[in-house]
């Protein structure tokens, strides 16, 4: 299948879901798995400077509901490809001479890009997501929404 990947529903709700969904869309969000909201565990295979960036940013990505337990490998991505980035940086300077650096500059680049947007993490990412307050129930939303697919289901087959 071509184009864009979806969205997590999660994603979608903090940032306002501006898309009109279609019924599709609608009774895929009640099938969509929800898994545990709980802190990761950083993998093992994290460098030291990585395992600093995974401690700055889980427990933010957890409050904001875009981080699982089964998401520490896609963290860890991301985590890692600073690492690398910064360390490129310091080490061979902004623009490096050096061809194979450079290509690696760029895929740490590319793969921070990559696994950020996967955690809804990035500048474009940070404009477009609203974070609701503990009273503000993103579930309740969901169940309205079902609620409708129901209603209009009925209707379409009961007519």
């Amino acid at each position: 299948m071509v184009g864009r990947k979806p969205k997590p529903t999660k994603l979608r709700l903090l940032e306002g879901d501006r898309g009109h969904a279609t019924k599709q869309e609608l009774a895929h969000r009640d099938l969509e798995p929800q898994p545990d909201p709980r802190m990761p565990e950083a993998p093992a295979w994290l460098s030291p400077n990585a395992r600093k960036k995974w401690a700055q940013l889980a427990p933010e990505l957890l409050e904001l509901g875009t981080l699982t337990h089964i998401d520490a490998e896609v963290l860890g991505g991301y985590c890692d490809a600073c690492a690398r980035l910064v360390y490129i940086t310091h080490r061979y300077g902004m623009v490096p001479l050096n061809r194979v650096v450079s290509a690696q500059r760029k895929q740490a680049l590319a793969d921070l890009l990559k696994f950020g947007a996967e955690l809804g993490i990035g500048a474009s990412s940070r404009t477009r997501i609203e974070v609701r307050h503990a009273d503000q129930d993103v579930d309740a939303l969901a169940d309205i929404l079902a609620s409708a697919e129901r209603r209009s289901h009925r209707r379409g087959s009961g007519g």
